[in-house]
């Protein structure tokens, strides 16, 4: 794959002809590309087959979901479900599987993202959490939409709007600064979220539009 500097957009066939299958969703963090393949119905705007995920570049927090620290060639992502949405951030990434499994991997500025199993998070600080695990806080959530960006997450179900993630300038929306990694998904302070129409983070910041 040519890794030259590009000051125009450019068609990267190359790309597309070592996954040979459809790109459908494409994500970034700061130095690592997620992309979603699949068949995407624009009526009803689903993905019906296939929801393979593949990663590249960076991997030193385990984003790529590999023990890789590097790789110019995207790397399956060891999903046994189909995956229908996915959202990056820094150095992590959040997947919605088409059974409605919440998935994260990488870490964020002082570790993962989300825990969703019991017991103190031990991994090695070098390569982040390279699986993707389920946050199973959230499993009887049904999740609609999903926001990714520095080193926090968004996510909002039918029980309501909630944030994971670093809280370094409010962007969690819990209503006070904690300047600490929440690994548990919290509630956001937000009560009109079953109107929720697109949500979106930035590196410290979140914005949620709802309808009119």
């Amino acid at each position: 794959m040519d890794l030259s500097n590009e000051i125009e957009p450019v068609e990267c066939e190359e790309l597309q002809n070592m996954i040979k299958e459809k790109i459908i969703d494409v994500s970034a963090g700061a130095a690592h590309t997620v992309l979603l393949t699949g068949l995407f119905q624009q009526q009803i705007s689903y993905i019906v087959e296939s929801g393979k995920v593949y990663c590249f570049g960076r991997g030193h927090e385990g984003q790529l979901a590999s023990m890789k620290k590097q790789s110019s060639i995207p790397l399956l992502c060891p999903f046994k479900e189909p995956i229908v949405s996915i959202v990056s951030g820094l150095f992590h990434n959040v997947a919605l599987s088409k059974t409605g499994k919440l998935y994260c991997w990488g870490i964020g500025l002082d570790g993962p993202i989300s825990w969703g199993g019991s017991g103190p998070w031990k991994v090695n600080p070098t390569l982040g959490h390279h699986l993707p695990w389920v946050v199973t806080q959230l499993a009887d959530a049904k999740i609609t939409h999903l926001a990714c960006n520095g080193h926090h997450a968004l996510v909002n179900t039918d029980k309501g709007l909630y944030g994971m993630g670093l809280d370094d300038d409010g962007e969690l929306g819990t209503g006070g600064i904690t300047r600490k990694n929440l690994r548990d998904p919290v509630p956001v302070l937000f009560d009109d979220f079953q109107n929720i129409v697109d949500l979106q983070c930035g590196s410290y910041f979140s914005m949620s539009k709802t309808k009119q």
